[in-house]
Parts: C-alpha cells; structure tokens; sequence
C-alpha cells in the first residue's frame, strides 16, 4: 500500500507530487492520456502566466531551472482603459525582482514535470493509467484501473483529474458551478518590434485584453468575449 496516490498527472497533480516528493512518502501518480500523445489536454502550446511567488515554489520543487529558458519574462505591466486617457504602469525595479511574472508554454512545465515525475525513486508514475472507480473503507482508499485487476490502494487519495472528474462524483464531493456567459479566444501572435519584456493589458467594452511577452517577438493573447 502506498502513502498518497495522485489520480491525474496534469499540472496540479504533478507539481503536487514533486512537492511530496522530498517527504519519502510512497507516491503513485496515474494519468489516463501520456504527455508525448497529441491528444494530452493539460500540456500543449497554450501559455500560463506565473507570477514571482509561483516561480520561487517552482524553483522549490525543481522545476524551474528546466522551464526557465522558454519562459517569457514581465519586466513592465502597462494598464490601459478604452476611451480614458489615464494608465498605470507597473515595472519590476519597484519591488525589486527579477520579474513581475513569467509566461511559460504548458507544454514545456509538463516535459519538465513528466521527466522529473519518472526519474523519482519515491514516485510511480503510471501512464496510460484511467481510474474508473474508488472504494473508501475506514483506513485506507482503493483505485481501480481501466484493464487492470488489482486496485491500487493507499492511505491517501488525491483527485485532480479535472473539473469533470468521474472520481468526485463517485466520492460524493459536491460541485458548485457559476455560468458567466463568457468565452476567451487565447492565441499567439507575433509582431514587427521588440516588446522589451511588456506586458499589455487593456480594457475594451468588448472585454477585457491581455498581451503577455514571450520569446522573440511574440506575445500570448488573452481576450475575454462576452
């Protein structure tokens, strides 16, 4: 029986293994679809934005110094608001950091999260592995494994398989869910000048707007639709 096991190797429950990791805990991690697959829904060319406390708990679990050289950092944030002639500018010097933030691909956090997850001595990492059922006794939490016959038992069960988890409804965890009627187009675009590490963010009667610095001359865009 192991100390923890994790059901979903995305970012959470990855980077959650490598925090426990240092503890010599028993950790088995399943996930249903492997990081080199096409069809991997947490890890492809789609950013996310760091900020300097998430880099330093990155940093803390080893991660980082693999990840850093494709992250994009914010030196400056300028703030904007359409048809108002006021602005607000926010510049790393002010807080004395090495950056605001960082914006780094998902796909490069997972390659160094995967990596670290099948080198651990303390980690089995299974993949592909889908877990279709649970059973809670009073001392222990058994897993079962889509074509497997042996559960996979522990002390401890983690579910972070995602928002549609089939696991929380199995383990009766309640869901709240809030409609906003929105939607976001996320892309990447590229441009003629050097961005010199600023972050854009402007508000429109469309929604709001956000261009995040990546390598080169590009920025990640983040538009919020009504």
């Amino acid at each position: 029986m192991s100390s923890v096991t994790i059901v979903g190797g995305g970012l959470a429950g990855a980077s959650l293994a490598c925090a426990l990791e240092p503890l010599a805990l028993d950790i088995t991690v399943l996930e249903s679809v492997p990081f080199e697959s096409n069809s991997q829904p947490s890890f492809d060319e789609r950013t996310i934005a760091l900020t300097w406390s998430s880099r330093q708990v990155l940093d803390a679990i080893g991660i980082w110094q693999d990840t850093q050289a494709l992250a994009g950092p914010i030196h400056r944030i300028h703030i904007s608001n359409r048809g108002h002639t006021g602005i607000t500018r926010l510049d790393r010097r002010l807080i004395g950091v090495d950056a605001l933030g960082y914006v780094v691909p998902t796909r490069v956090l997972g390659q160094a999260l995967a990596e670290r997850l099948k080198a651990s001595t303390h980690i089995d990492y299974r993949s592909p592995a889908r877990a279709v059922d649970l059973d809670i006794t009073g001392d222990a939490v058994s897993v079962r494994i889509a074509g497997e016959q042996t559960p996979v038992t522990s002390q401890l069960v983690v579910i972070a398989d995602g928002g549609r988890s089939p696991l929380r409804e199995l383990a009766g965890i309640r869901e709240d869910e809030q409609l906003y009627n929105q939607a976001a187009l996320v892309t990447i675009v590229g441009v003629d000048r050097d961005h010199d590490c600023t972050a854009f963010e402007r508000f429109t009667r469309h929604g709001p707007l956000a261009l995040l610095p990546l390598d080169g001359r590009r920025f990640a865009l983040a538009w919020t639709l009504p």
